[in-house]
């Protein structure tokens, strides 16, 4: 981890536990795994940044809409269209 910030290593990590599980989960599986504490909020905020990233590249691609609704854990990420 980095002071006050996340390398996109953890990012990555991060959003496949956020997406996965709920963010409360993924806190305690980062724990876990790499040793490290952090919020299910901040945990929740990295997810969604990729999620929203991830749904402009699907629609800029014209693969359809992919929304991203702001729920707990993976359930608020899908593909509606």
């Amino acid at each position: 981890m980095k002071c006050r910030g996340k390398s996109l290593a953890l990012e990555r990590a991060l959003t496949g536990f956020g997406a996965e599980k709920s963010f409360q989960r993924a806190s305690e599986q980062l724990k876990e795994h790499y040793g490290g504490d952090l919020h299910r909020s901040s945990i929740r905020e990295v997810t969604l940044k990729h999620a929203e990233r991830a749904a402009g590249f699907v629609e800029r691609e014209g693969w359809g809409p992919l929304t991203v609704t702001r729920t707990s854990g993976a359930s608020g990420m899908g593909n509606h269209g």
